[in-house]
């Protein structure tokens, strides 16, 4: 699971933006093989294909009661509690070079994608939400929230601390 990670993680911190759209269809990969289930063992050619084949339709995803007794998820979750390999930190990391780069279609696309997989993680993984009590990673996020004249008291503790 690590060596998984760290491959994703290096291509999340590159500036090249193949690099990061290949590091977060790693991370998107990773999270699909521990919430979808698979129906019958697979062939060693059939692991190195994607986890989501266009041409297919995607295999059933797993109960949330079954994802605690999956040892890939326990692994995944455990890994997910210290900094080095949290992937929602690397994936807000990442968010904020993006948000710092001109903005073209590509870039856009790949603006979107990190956002959902922040999302994701957050579901799969609630404890990571606490990241979002540091200043540093809401103000990367702040540019998305909705305008509003009134913010939620919740924005408005965060924001003043």
């Amino acid at each position: 699971m690590e060596a998984l990670l760290s491959l994703s993680f290096d291509n999340l911190s590159s500036y090249d933006q193949n690099k990061i759209r290949k590091g977060l269809r790693q991370v998107e990969g990773l999270l699909a093989q521990i919430c979808l289930s698979s129906s019958s063992p697979k062939t060693a050619s059939e692991k190195r294909r994607s986890v989501i084949d266009p041409g297919t339709e995607p295999p059933p995803r797993k109960a949330l009661n079954e994802l605690g007794s999956d040892p890939a998820f326990r692994e995944f979750f455990k890994l997910q509690d210290g900094f080095e390999w949290n992937v929602a930190m690397r994936l807000v990391n990442c968010l904020d070079r993006l948000l710092g780069k001109s903005h073209d279609e590509q870039n856009d696309l790949l603006i979107v994608k990190t956002l959902d997989l922040i999302q994701g993680i957050l579901l799969l993984q609630p404890p990571s939400k606490s990241l979002f009590s540091r200043e540093i990673y809401m103000n990367v996020c702040v540019p998305f929230l909705p305008i509003s004249h009134t913010l939620c008291p919740l924005c408005i503790r965060i924001l003043t601390r």
